[in-house]
């Protein structure tokens, strides 16, 4: 089904490209250089979709956005793609939250503006056939994440959909990869902003000690308790609450977490009093919620509750691209001193990026930053080298591929489990030392903490073995 396109960007080769691409198409094309030509061509063009830059000359996309909703014919709605060359989350969820129907990083990519312009037009046919009309968009934006690659544009889109309601959001992504992070930008961009943001982590607690926290308790209420205590939802009155980890909770807690979903009051612990309170509730969690559900380690009710509007946070090897991006922003953040002032911030060398792309990151961002404040203690010249990086080849403590390693030499024959899960861990730890220091024998050694001559012993053994090694 053609479309009716207005470009609106003051670049001309932008203009020509989106024209030439969409006219051979069959689609009908007009161009506007700024949004105050636009609102004038508006009525006469009726577009079904507005390609709009978010810098123009004059009125900027985003003020002209609302302009270019506001038509008179109720029946009449044009779909807004913004585009621009700066992909930044502020601007992507600034774009969503205003009613954007998608949003689009320059050079834009003409294969994807099409599925946008053919899935709009796909639904239009539908909604026309069933008699059924668009209802209004409402959403929201974020905190401050760093991302310009797709699979973080799509995280901030997401996040612009959900922030203005009030409806429940369970975040789902690895440990490290900026749940917490998602949900306060869930509610900075939300209409509860200016209200307390109060986070709770059940993996960091006992599980005698949740069901306190959350709900809090009166003075005598069990031993210690000396004194009365609100929970966090009566600190997230009127805010959002929250809870991090959530397949982490007991059964009981969960009943109670399901009752306050149904009905919003809370009693403290040791009390006879019921507060009734106005909480937006965010979860999140590492872990599968629907194999808990079989084991019947989770209510199949809560999750249902829970899983109302889903984000799911890619894990740092799914959008490498970033990770330029995201060092230079922690490097920053790093070299901030406690008086306020930024210091000069160290820079990456070539190698270092390279070996930091590479690397599949199981701690994911926060792991990348932990990596960099450790580099940052020894790069004293102002650039940081693969060799002040710390090993990058060694699994995490409870990394899955660390267990399975570990599961697969256990079932070795006794005498030889031990060699079974070290052999393989020294051999890659050897072969990345040596290739660290291009061959030189005596740095690795003084590197590992080993004799010259034991590091030559153990590359013997495991075949990587150069005598000619320095």
């Amino acid at each position: 089904m053609p479309a009716r396109l207005l470009i609106v960007d003051d670049e001309p080769s932008i203009c020509f490209a989106l024209s030439r691409f969409f006219g051979e198409r069959g689609d009908t094309v007009f161009v506007a250089p700024s949004a105050e030509d636009a609102l004038a061509r508006l009525a006469q063009t009726r577009p079904d979709a507005i390609f709009l830059d978010i810098r123009l000359p004059g009125i900027s996309g985003l003020e002209a956005m609302e302009k270019l909703t506001a038509v008179d014919d109720a029946s009449y709605q044009p779909a807004i793609i913004v585009m621009t060359a700066h992909g930044t989350m502020e601007a992507a969820i600034d774009a969503m939250r205003q009613g954007a129907y998608d949003y689009l990083v320059k050079p834009v990519a003409l294969d994807r503006a099409a599925h946008l312009i053919d899935r709009l037009m796909e639904s239009r046919a539908a909604r026309k056939k069933e008699g059924r009309e668009p209802s209004s968009p409402s959403m929201s934006p974020s905190g401050s994440m760093v991302g310009a690659s797709t699979p973080m544009q799509e995280l901030f889109k997401q996040i612009g959909a959900v922030a203005g309601r009030t409806m429940p959001v369970l975040i789902l992504g690895e440990t490290g990869s900026g749940k917490e992070l998602v949900a306060r930008a869930i509610h900075a961009h939300g209409p509860r902003a200016a209200s307390a943001f109060v986070a709770l982590n059940a993996a960091a607690l006992p599980e005698t000690l949740i069901e306190s926290e959350l709900f809090g308790f009166e003075k005598g209420a069990f031993t210690g308790a000396d004194r009365p205590r609100a929970g966090r939802f009566e600190e997230a009155h009127s805010g959002t609450l929250f809870l991090d980890e959530i397949g982490e909770f007991p059964l009981a807690t969960q009943a109670k977490l399901l009752r306050f979903l149904d009905e919003p009051v809370v009693s403290r612990l040791g009390g006879n009093q019921s507060k009734r309170l106005d909480v937006r509730l965010i979860t999140a969690t590492h872990r599968d919620l629907q194999e808990l559900v079989s084991k019947n380690l989770f209510r199949a009710d809560l999750l249902f509750r829970l899983n109302v509007a889903r984000i799911r946070v890619p894990p740092l090897r799914e959008h490498r691209e970033d990770i330029p991006a995201l060092a230079e922003h922690f490097l920053k953040l790093l070299t901030h001193d406690s008086a306020g002032s930024t210091q000069h911030s160290p820079v990456l060398s070539e190698e270092t990026l390279i070996r930091l792309r590479q690397y599949d990151w199981p701690g994911n961002v926060r792991e990348l930053r932990n990596v960099l404040q450790q580099a940052l203690l020894v790069a004293r010249d102002g650039v940081i080298l693969p060799s002040h990086l710390p090993p990058l080849t060694m699994p995490l403590p409870g990394d899955d591929a660390l267990a399975r390693r570990i599961a697969a030499g256990l079932d070795s024959a006794p005498q030889f489990a031990y060699d079974a899960v070290m052999n393989p861990i020294e051999k890659e730890l050897l072969r990345q030392m040596m290739e660290r220091h291009a061959g030189n024998l005596s740095r690795a050694a003084e590197h590992l903490g080993l004799h010259r001559a034991t590091l030559r012993t153990k590359l013997r053994q495991h075949g990587l073995a150069d005598d000619g090694g320095k």
